[in-house]
C-alpha cells in the first residue's frame, strides 16, 4: 500500500520564522523538534490563490490562467487530488483550499472529504461567542486604490483576539485535522488549511504576550527600500500598505506574527501527536509548507505582493517515511511538491508538470542546480507581469514596464543593494 500523506500549508507565513528563536524564546518547538528535511523553498507567485492553484496543479500560473486573486472558477487543469483518487486515495481537505476551478474540486471527486471553515462559525455561536463589530476590527484594516478602486486589506496593527483561545479558529482546524487522521481509510491524502499567520495579526491571548516587541532582533532591510530599487515598487500596494508605519508598529507587527506563527506550529503538534496515537507515523509522510511568504515591513512592504524574497520565499518542512533530517541541500519550488507527493505514491508525473520528483533529496541527495522562476501579475486585477528568476548566486526581477532589477544573494542576502544588469 503507498504511503498515506499529510500536508500542513500556513497562509503568509515568512520563510525565516520556521526554526527561529527571539530573545530565547523558540518560535516553532514543535516543528524543531521533529525529524524533519527543510529547504530552501520558492512559491510560484506571491499571493494566495494563483500560489495554491499552481501547487495543486502542479502548472505554472501561465498554464492555470490564474495569474491574479480571482476565486471564481477559471482553471480547468486537474490536481494532484484527481490522480491520487484515482490511485485509490481518499482525498480529505481541511479549511479553505481557495482553488478556483471549473468544474470544482466537489464536482470532481464524489468522494471528497471536507470540513468546511462555516462549522466553525456554529462552534462559536454554541460556545456564545460573536465576532468582534465593524467598529472593533476598524484599526486592523485599510484601504488603499488600486486601479482608481478603493480595496480593503488589513492593516499592520496587532492586538490579541478577543475569543476563546482554545475556539480559534485555526486551533479549530487543527481538532477537525486530528480526528480525521485517525478515521480515514489508508492510504489517504489529508490538506489542511491553516489561515494563520495571515492578518489580521490577531494571536490567541494565551500566546499575544509571548514575544516582546522591544527586545526582537529584526532583519536590517526594515524599513529600508534597497539601494537602485525598481522606482515602481514604491506606487505598488505593498508598499503604499507600509506608509505611515513606524519602527514600534512594525516590532508589534513582528511580535503578533511571530505569536501566530507559534500558535500554527502548536497545530502541527495538534495533528501530529493524532498520527502517533493512531500508530500511523510509520506510514505517513507529512509536508509543512507555507504558500507565499511576507515582508512585514522590510524594504518598506507590507504583505506580499511583490517579488523580493521575504514574498517569495515559504517555510518548507519534511518528516516521516524515508526521510532523512537535517538542512535539504538545494533549492526547492512549488512547482516540484506535485511530482514528490505523486512519486511517493507511485504515479507517474503528468507530461504538463515542470517540476521535479525530490524523493532523493529527501532522501539525503542533492537537488540539482536549475533556474526557478516566480511569477506576479497584479492582485486584485491583472498588471503587468513581472518574474523572478533565480540561479545560483543571482537573481534578476523583470518588471512588466521592461526594468531589470539584479541582486547578488550571496553577498547581499537581504536585498539591500539592486543592480540593473547581472554581472
Amino acid at each position: 500500500m503507498p504511503p498515506n500523506q499529510l500536508i500542513i500549508l500556513a497562509d503568509q507565513m515568512r520563510a525565516d520564522a520556521l526554526g527561529m528563536v527571539q530573545h530565547g524564546v523558540a518560535v516553532t518547538p514543535r516543528l524543531d523538534a521533529l525529524p524533519g528535511r527543510r529547504f530552501e523553498t520558492y512559491t510560484s507567485c506571491p499571493l494566495c490563490v494563483p500560489a495554491r492553484t499552481s501547487l495543486w496543479t502542479g502548472r505554472t500560473p501561465a498554464q492555470t490562467g490564474i495569474t491574479w486573486n480571482k476565486r471564481k472558477g477559471a482553471c480547468s487543469s486537474p490536481t494532484l487530488f484527481e490522480a491520487l483518487a484515482a490511485a485509490g486515495y481518499t482525498v480529505a481537505i481541511v479549511g479553505d483550499d481557495e482553488l478556483p476551478l471549473a468544474p470544482t474540486l466537489d464536482a470532481r471527486l464524489p468522494g471528497l472529504v471536507r470540513i468546511r471553515p462555516s462549522g466553525h462559525k456554529v462552534v462559536l455561536a454554541a460556545a456564545g461567542w460573536t465576532r468582534p463589530s465593524a467598529e472593533a476590527m476598524a484599526p486592523f484594516r485599510r484601504q488603499i486604490e488600486e486601479g482608481g478602486h478603493p480595496v480593503w486589506y488589513s492593516s499592520a496593527h496587532a492586538g490579541p483576539w478577543p475569543g476563546p483561545a482554545e475556539l480559534h479558529y485555526d486551533r479549530w482546524l487543527a481538532t477537525q485535522a486530528a480526528r480525521l487522521v485517525a478515521d480515514l481509510p489508508e492510504p489517504f491524502v489529508l490538506l489542511v488549511n491553516i489561515h494563520a499567520p495571515h492578518p489580521p495579526l490577531m494571536p490567541p491571548a494565551d500566546l499575544a504576550n509571548r514575544f516582546d516587541p522591544g527586545r526582537l532582533i529584526l532583519p536590517p532591510s526594515l524599513g529600508r527600500p534597497a539601494t537602485g530599487e525598481w522606482p515602481g515598487r514604491r506606487q505598488g500596494s505593498a508598499a503604499r500598505l507600509a506608509d505611515g508605519v513606524d519602527e514600534a508598529g512594525w516590532r508589534r507587527a513582528w511580535a503578533a506574527h511571530l505569536a501566530l506563527v507559534t500558535m500554527v506550529d502548536g497545530c502541527v503538534g495538534t495533528i501530529e501527536d493524532a498520527v502517533a496515537a493512531a500508530g500511523r507515523q510509520e506510514r505517513t509522510v507529512r509536508l509543512f509548507l507555507g504558500d507565499h511568504g511576507e515582508a512585514l515591513g522590510c524594504h518598506g512592504l507590507y504583505q506580499k505582493m511583490d517579488l523580493l524574497q521575504d514574498a517569495i520565499r515559504v517555510p518548507c518542512q519534511w518528516w516521516g517515511l524515508g526521510i532523512a533530517p537535517g538542512a535539504g541541500a538545494g533549492r526547492l519550488h512549488h512547482l516540484d511538491i506535485a511530482p514528490t507527493l505523486a512519486g511517493f505514491a507511485g504515479l507517474p508525473a503528468d507530461p504538463d508538470w515542470s517540476g521535479l520528483d525530490a524523493r532523493a533529496a529527501l532522501a539525503g541527495g542533492v537537488l540539482p542546480a536549475r533556474e526557478l522562476r516566480c511569477w506576479y501579475a497584479g492582485n486584485h486585477g491583472p498588471a503587468p507581469q513581472a518574474i523572478a528568476t533565480l540561479y545560483g548566486r543571482m537573481k534578476r526581477i523583470q518588471h512588466g514596464d521592461g526594468t531589470n532589477e539584479c541582486f547578488d544573494l550571496t553577498g547581499d542576502p537581504w536585498e539591500l543593494q539592486a543592480d540593473k544588469d547581472m554581472p
